[in-house]
């Protein structure tokens, strides 16, 4: 169950006022998750983990049945509410102001099976939840021939997670139940200052400056060690950029925009206090140009061809010897190189169809001396080479005045891996998606009732996967066929 409430207060033309509130509680069933058995590392090896009694034959043979005997892992529950406030003030013709704070608070419980079978081999059942809360303003300003916008912003996150008691057996010997809980509290500062200038009528020059400073307070608690961390980031970040304008309905741009991710720590750091170490932030240098505007009366295009390169990249991998051990290392340099084109096509009046293509190449360039598993030439995890969305649609207006409108879509994403340690194992497969909605807006345009379709086909694919000691963890698609109805109502209050 959930629901949003939105308000909007306006007392003069000068000032907005926008107060929503949303909420949600749900219950659901476990994610869903299966095993591949990829025969066991070196049983003789007292380091190595390993599950000889773990075969294929004892999955269950419904795929969305974790075949978990663990009471708590069949389901999962989610339940959060969030509320934000945004003042708009014009002071005059020149600056405007504006005010932005939100909260935040949410919980769950659930966990994972690992090993996907009745056996009791690892298991972790899990707790969690988090605090947000942040609050921005803003000073903006338009003149004649220039415009800014600047701001002031803070951020605040307190959470945790926690599994008790969690299983770990190799061997299939019977072990002594573990529990961990893990809590961070994040503060973030920025202050930020971008401005456009008009050289000439087709001409503009851009530019902008970000500090951002992130601390990060973080305490691990395991069975077997305690461990209380803090760390420390900060970064100036840049942007610039010109536009110049071709006709009324083109234009070109170029662009070179430094970018900053903050650190932090490990999530599941079952190799003890030494696993628990922060990493470093991870920096970008992104290199863009591009074209946008109406090729053709009935066409429209945006093109853009972009290199960016990072620094410092973050990359998780796993090691299934001797636990589930997740380590982050800054593995050294990066480079993703592609291009994206988006395109409308107004067939006819009332026919159009949206489409766009992605094509990305992204591979690790330089990997830093003592850095385990990650290798130059590995494809960064989740980076698809293609990705491609179609989008038709057709509008018919009544003689009542109301609107009718069919819309399809069609998205298409190419193989990853899954993993930035390049596992043939991890190997994450293709996958295409179908859907539809059909819906009636009255002509007032404050009533919408939709009929929609999401995943038509119910196609089932992996959105991950996760060499362990003997086995791959395959994280399955949750969003399978889902059919229903949406209602829209507008209120409008004196």
């Amino acid at each position: 169950m959930s629901g949003r409430l939105a308000l909007k207060w306006q007392p003069s033309s000068d000032f907005s006022l926008n107060v929503a509130l949303d909420g949600v509680d749900n219950e659901s069933g476990q994610s869903p998750y299966t095993i591949e058995v990829t025969g066991g590392l070196d049983a003789n090896n007292p380091d190595n983990g390993d599950f000889p009694l773990l075969k294929e034959s004892m999955l269950p043979d419904n795929p969305d049945d974790l075949g978990s005997t663990v009471a708590g892992i069949e389901s999962t529950d989610y339940s959060g509410w969030g509320a934000s406030v945004i003042a708009d003030w014009q002071v005059n013709d020149v600056y405007a102001v504006k005010f932005i704070t939100s909260k935040r608070s949410s919980d769950y419980t659930g966990g994972l099976d690992d090993d996907g079978t009745p056996l009791h081999l690892s298991e972790f059942p899990e707790e969690g939840g988090a605090d947000q809360f942040s609050v921005e303003f803003q000073l903006n300003g338009t003149f004649d021939s220039w415009d800014f916008v600047s701001g002031l912003y803070y951020f605040n996150e307190d959470g945790f997670t926690a599994s008790a008691p969690y299983v770990y057996s190799p061997f299939n010997t019977p072990a002594a139940p573990g529990s961990f809980r893990i809590e961070q509290e994040t503060d973030s500062y920025a202050a930020y200052f971008n401005a456009s200038f008009d050289i000439t009528e087709q001409l503009s020059l851009g530019g902008g400056l970000r500090y951002s400073e992130d601390s990060k307070d973080a305490k691990a608690d395991f069975t077997y060690f305690a461990k209380n961390a803090e760390a420390e980031f900060d970064e100036v970040t840049w942007d610039v950029n010109a536009a110049y304008q071709l006709n009324r309905d083109m234009n070109v741009y170029a662009q070179i925009q430094k970018g900053y991710q903050s650190g932090g720590f490990p999530p599941r750091p079952f190799g003890g206090a030494d696993a628990f170490v922060s990493f470093d932030e991870t920096k970008a240098l992104n290199y863009e140009v591009g074209f946008k505007g109406q090729v053709h009366d009935r066409v429209s295009m945006m093109v853009a061809v972009f290199i960016t390169d990072y620094t410092d990249l973050a990359l998780p991998f796993n090691d299934p010897s001797n636990g589930f051990n997740t380590y982050i290392e800054n593995a050294g340099e990066s480079r993703a190189q592609g291009i994206e084109l988006e395109t409308t096509v107004a067939v006819t009046d009332d026919f159009s169809i949206r489409s766009s293509v992605g094509y990305l190449d992204s591979e690790i360039t330089h990997v830093d001396e003592g850095v385990q598993g990650i290798t130059v030439g590995n494809a960064p995890a989740l980076t698809p080479r293609w990705t491609v969305m179609v989008a038709p649609s057709y509008f018919m207006d009544l003689d009542s005045g109301a609107t009718v409108a069919v819309n399809a879509s069609y998205s298409y994403r190419s193989d990853m891996q899954g993993q930035s340690v390049n596992n043939p194992n991890e190997f994450i497969e293709s996958r295409e998606l179908f859907g539809f909605n059909l819906s009636y807006t009255n002509s007032e345009g404050d009533t919408e009732i939709t009929l929609y379709g999401e995943n038509v086909f119910n196609e089932v694919y992996d959105v991950g996967r996760l060499q362990q000691a003997g086995f791959v963890g395959v994280m399955r698609s949750n969003d399978r066929s889902e059919f229903g109805l949406k209602f829209r109502k507008d209120f409008w209050l004196d």
